[in-house]
């Protein structure tokens, strides 16, 4: 399948930025034939998405290219969906269908003000995942992790567009310095896959970089997430 090419030639002929522009991409995720570097694709991709088209990718059967599909639909405000071969995939596809004709805020972004943070100090807040800009649909939930260095009270602020026109709104939220108890522990893990998905995309993209593998190591040990620079640590 020479994934590279279909993408390339779905997004070159979306060129009107006035209006929504999407592509359904039903795909396997393995590319045999053209460009076959996973995170070389996402870049071509990137490049040639010119008009903020977003990419729903459907995972078809079982061997699924599944982080390929993921990032795809990241990069590209879209979402991914996977369907067995014994399911329907006109029922995937028309639940799809069903979400998007009803956007709730579209090109959504997120901003944290702090009470006494000073501009000096740097971004109070950092490594957000997902970062940049995205959609929210009709009964859709969206997960943002991220790290902050300063502690205290806040304002998560939620700007979007909402039939056209631009709207904001905002609720007050307590950075904690440190956890009473161990409830929330379980966030600091999803940070830690998402930084650790970031650091293999970008060790795929541009090789080897040996600040980056120690700082994945030390992250991967710490969490306890396998990877494969981790990977002689595990009890076979």
């Amino acid at each position: 399948t020479n994934i590279d090419g279909a993408l390339s030639t779905a997004l070159s002929q979306l060129q009107d930025s006035k209006r929504p522009n999407y592509v359904l991409f039903l795909t396997d995720g393995l590319p045999t034939t053209g460009e076959t570097n996973e995170m070389k694709i996402v870049e071509n991709a990137t490049k040639g998405n010119k008009v903020r088209t977003r990419v729903f990718s459907f995972g078809v059967g079982y061997d699924v290219n599944s982080r390929l599909l993921e990032k795809l639909s990241r990069e590209h405000f879209g979402q991914t969906d996977y369907v067995r071969p014994d399911e329907d995939i006109e029922a995937s596809v028309s639940r799809l269908y069903n979400r998007i004709e009803s956007p709730v805020m579209t090109d959504v972004q997120l901003a944290f003000e702090f009470d006494e943070a000073k501009t000096a100090e740097g971004a109070p807040v950092s490594r957000l995942y997902p970062s940049g800009s995205f959609d929210l649909f009709a009964g859709e939930q969206l997960v943002v992790v991220g790290r902050y260095r300063k502690a205290g009270a806040a304002r998560v602020v939620v700007k979007g567009s909402v039939a056209g026109k631009t709207q904001k709104v905002d609720f007050p939220a307590e950075f904690s310095k440190h956890s009473k108890d161990e409830t929330h522990a379980f966030i600091e893990k999803l940070w830690a896959i998402r930084r650790v998905g970031e650091i293999l995309d970008e060790l795929d993209l541009k090789g080897k970089n040996d600040e980056l593998i120690e700082e994945l190591v030390t992250i991967s040990t710490r969490h306890g997430i396998l990877t494969p620079y981790t990977s002689f640590m595990a009890d076979e």
